[in-house]
């Protein structure tokens, strides 16, 4: 079985996406070669050979305005993870950087980030970048304001630069409501636990991811989109460790959604960049 991961699909953005012009195409041609199986599917079926999934990430409006149409139009089930955001009505970091990065060059953002940094007397090669697809720049500003720099300094640079671009942080404007997810429910359309915040796990105690799982997990219950014994995670950046797997028996998590491609185990399951259908189709 595949399993492919997306983000944001949309018609047009400066910040990384999968064309919404092409997404319906791309299914189509899936649908060709494979089975597109539903969360339920998976569980029931002991012959996933030919079957994919597809997932996605973040609870973000596209996936209800442009997504979900097209899957049902096709009568195909997506599986999507939703963070807490849409409940605490606060918009998650990530997507304020992606949002920034839309209309920012990111070696401007990283000299205005540098430029704040210096009025807190941290000097910036004290950080280095970390293993990233993304170019050197964009792969700094997304790290530091995501988990290298204190809390109390990030959320502060974060907040002062989505000021000074006047960055929407509206979250009803930028993730699927409520009421569209149980629409969404409704029709053939699974949910999973993206965490409460979107932090990475991996960096995190037990009792931190213990209260990012289980608060996300209580959410998804408390509005009827998450059954039982198809409970899901995606680990946030695909991060996680040996406390998330022992929380996930803990909370009766019967699936985590990955990134990497290392060897399977308590029904973990690795995923696919969406880019590669660019490739594979």
């Amino acid at each position: 079985m595949k399993v492919y991961m997306f983000h944001y699909v949309k018609d047009k953005s400066n910040y990384f996406h999968f064309d919404a012009k092409l997404f319906e195409d791309k299914i189509k041609e899936l649908l060709k070669k494979y089975k597109i199986i539903s969360l339920k599917d998976m569980k029931s079926n002991n012959d996933l050979n030919n079957s994919i999934m597809l997932t996605f990430d973040d609870g973000t409006i596209d996936h209800y305005e442009i997504v979900y149409p097209i899957l049902k139009k096709l009568n195909v089930s997506g599986l999507f993870f939703i963070p807490s955001c849409i409940k605490s009505k606060k918009m998650l970091d990530i997507q304020i950087i992606h949002k920034l990065l839309e209309v920012e060059n990111s070696e401007i953002l990283l000299k205005k980030i540098c430029r704040k940094l210096d009025g807190f007397g941290i000097d910036i090669n004290n950080y280095k970048v970390d293993k990233s697809l993304d170019s050197n720049s964009m792969a700094l500003v997304k790290q530091l304001l995501q988990f290298k720099l204190d809390k109390d300094i990030r959320e502060k640079i974060l907040n002062d630069l989505a000021n000074s671009y006047h960055i929407n942080l509206n979250v009803e404007d930028s993730y699927i409501s409520i009421k569209h997810l149980k629409e969404m429910k409704d029709n053939n359309m699974f949910f999973g636990i993206h965490t409460k915040t979107h932090p990475r796990l991996g960096l995190l105690d037990k009792d931190e991811q213990r209260e990012e799982i289980s608060s996300n997990l209580n959410f998804l219950k408390s509005i009827g989109i998450v059954d039982e014994d198809l409970i899901s995670i995606a680990f946030p950046y695909g991060s996680y460790n040996d406390e998330t797997i022992e929380l996930m028996k803990e909370l009766n998590i019967k699936y985590g959604f990955k990134v990497n491609e290392d060897k399977d185990n308590y029904n973990l399951i690795s995923r696919i960049d969406c880019n590669c259908l660019k490739e594979e189709i």
